[in-house]
């Protein structure tokens, strides 16, 4: 848990939830990257009702994901999370995701669905339901649907977060990012975590701007190899081509994407291993490329490749697309 620059009541409801769990054996690190002493002093007259408490002090360069690393790097438990002082977790949270992985000892990553609470006095409902869906790594690509606090996994994904990467928001994307390896994402299918927005909070990540994040994501894209957008591709089928086709046809139009992906699939592979002065770099960066996106990446690299080839020769250009050699 990071916490600094908000009020210590919202630690302390997040603490509460934590206390709160069915799975009783929780330690909390609670990482202070200002206001360090009163954090200090408010574990010490609270004592939190958990397994133990660590407090770690962090530098503060004014980017978000040197304060989660920090955390990250006092892990000495089997399992870990990531709970923002501001948000919360059902009592079931912890049980339900323990339960997933000791079921499933091939997944890394369990997550539950989460709720949004707009604290925002003026609104009658101020609950709705965020995100509740199964994994998909090719979706998961393109846009973050598992919020920070909804996840827990197993201790072994660490060796793969690397060094602080230095960014100012979207930290806690990049760091499930780094720890996808093609389907290794389990879902619990159950509601288990809340996150708070207010619209007056100076500290929420969007408050820093479009700008901000933009960038944040760029430099994600190029450390992952992946185009991460905000929307989806563009459809290898135009939409006037599906407009065309009837609505009993769309299996036919489902069939032809497929074509369409194995044509490109075959032009890729085939560039690549035309120019052979190329085959031993990109050998060499093979096991790297794997690891980070996973056999089903990497054949979706492959694709795009052939792809941009065949838009190359039509004089088209894609404005989405996933990229990378």
């Amino acid at each position: 848990m990071r916490t600094g620059e908000r009020d210590l009541t919202f630690v302390d409801r997040a603490v509460v939830s934590l206390e709160r769990q069915t799975h009783t054996n929780v330690h909390a690190i609670i990482v202070a990257y200002r206001n360090a002493a009163a954090v200090h002093r408010w574990v010490g007259q609270r004592r939190p009702k958990l397994a133990s408490v660590v407090v770690v002090e962090s530098p503060d360069p004014g980017i978000r994901s040197t304060s989660l690393w920090t955390g990250l790097a006092q892990i000495k438990t089997d399992f870990f999370g990531v709970l923002d002082d501001d948000d919360t977790i059902m009592p079931d949270h912890v049980a339900a995701c323990l339960r997933a992985l000791c079921a499933h000892a091939e997944m890394d990553v369990a997550f539950g669905g989460s709720i949004l609470v707009n604290e925002d006095a003026h609104l009658d409902e101020p609950r709705s339901i965020s995100y509740f869906q199964r994994f998909d790594a090719e979706q998961f690509s393109f846009g973050n649907f598992i919020t920070s606090n909804a996840w827990l996994a197993r201790v072994c994904v660490l060796a793969r977060a690397g060094d602080d990467p230095k960014l100012p928001v979207c930290e806690d994307y990049y760091l499930l990012l780094r720890f996808l390896r093609g389907t290794n994402f389990l879902p619990t299918w159950r509601l288990t975590s809340e996150h708070y927005r207010r619209s007056d909070d100076p500290t929420d990540s969007n408050a820093l701007g479009e700008e901000v994040r933009s960038q944040s994501m760029e430099r994600i894209r190029r450390r992952t190899y992946l185009a991460i957008v905000q929307q989806r591709p563009t459809p290898l089928i135009s939409p006037l081509l599906l407009e065309i086709l009837k609505p009993n046809d769309r299996p036919m139009a489902l069939i032809f994407l497929r074509l369409l992906q194995f044509r490109f699939l075959l032009k890729g592979l085939a560039d690549y291993l035309r120019n052979v002065r190329e085959i031993p770099r990109r050998a060499w960066k093979l096991p790297g490329i794997v690891s980070k996106v996973g056999f089903r990446g990497l054949r979706t690299l492959i694709v795009a490749h052939g792809r941009e080839i065949d838009e190359k020769k039509l004089g088209t250009t894609p404005s989405n697309r996933v990229s990378g050699r």
